[in-house]
C-alpha cells in the first residue's frame, strides 16, 4: 500500500522513486483525478533523469485548450515493483500521477485524517 497526505491546499499528495538513463529520483506527486495519463514530469525532471523522447500527442486540459506534449517513458517504484509508465513532458511544474496509474488500484481519500492510500487490487 502506498500512503500520502493531503496537504494544507487540500491536494493529495504521495511520494514516488522514479528512475531514467542517467538518475533516480524521489518526487511528491499530486495525485490529479482529472489526468487520464500515468505520470506528468516538468522537463527540467526529464532532462535530470535522462529521459527520450517517445511521441507527440495532443491532450485536452481541464481548462479547455488542447495542447501538443512530448510523451517518454519512465520507471516507477509502483507498490514495491520497478514498472515502466508513459510520462508526459511540460513545464508545467507540479509532478503527478494519473487515473491510467491507478487502474487496478483503489484510491482513498480521508479527508477527516488528511491521508491518501492507494491499495493495488488482489
Amino acid at each position: 500500500m502506498i500512503v500520502g497526505n493531503i496537504d494544507d491546499g487540500l491536494h493529495p499528495r504521495i511520494v514516488l522513486e522514479i528512475t531514467g538513463a542517467k538518475s533516480s529520483a524521489t518526487l511528491p506527486m499530486l495525485v490529479d483525478t482529472g489526468f487520464d495519463v500515468d505520470v506528468a514530469l516538468h522537463f527540467d525532471f526529464a532532462d535530470q533523469l535522462g529521459l527520450e523522447i517517445d511521441d507527440l500527442a495532443l491532450f485536452e486540459y481541464a481548462n479547455g485548450q488542447s495542447q501538443e506534449d512530448l510523451i517518454s517513458h519512465v520507471r516507477v517504484n509502483w507498490h514495491g515493483q520497478w514498472q515502466e509508465f508513459e510520462v508526459v513532458l511540460s513545464d508545467d511544474r507540479e509532478t503527478s500521477i494519473g487515473t491510467r496509474l491507478l487502474k487496478g488500484c483503489l484510491l482513498n481519500m480521508d479527508f477527516i485524517q488528511n491521508i491518501v492510500t492507494i491499495d493495488k487490487s488482489q
